[in-house]
């Protein structure tokens, strides 16, 4: 039986260690003190929690900065890779979290959400 229900999303700004992962019920919530989960909370390997922060970080630079209206800087093929490499690594984080979680990864910049 599931016992916490999770969210992997990447967030504009934030801290990378705590602006990927979501408590999506109140389990969930208890367990981790809030909506927005630190990684060192949860149980999941160093090379994870490093992948996610990377994920992170790059995800941020999809976004111009200096003027967030404009379009991406990226190319439809850096678009592409980090979809795949986000997928890639909520594959890994399901497996690494196990059956007492239920993780899905809302890429709501590609309007896809993945279970």
């Amino acid at each position: 039986m599931v016992k916490y229900e999770l969210r992997l999303m990447f967030e504009w700004g934030g801290a990378a260690d705590e602006s990927v992962i979501w408590g999506m019920n109140d389990a969930a919530k208890e367990k981790f003190g809030g909506y927005d989960i630190k990684l060192d909370n949860l149980p999941i390997s160093v090379s994870m929690k490093e992948e996610l922060m990377r994920l992170h970080e790059w995800h941020d630079s999809a976004l111009n900065w200096e003027y967030p209206p404009d379009p991406s800087p990226w190319s439809t093929e850096e678009k592409e890779r980090f979809l795949k490499e986000s997928v890639q690594a909520f594959q890994k984080l399901r497996e690494e979290l196990g059956s007492d979680y239920h993780v899905v990864y809302d890429a709501f910049d590609y309007k896809q959400v993945f279970e």
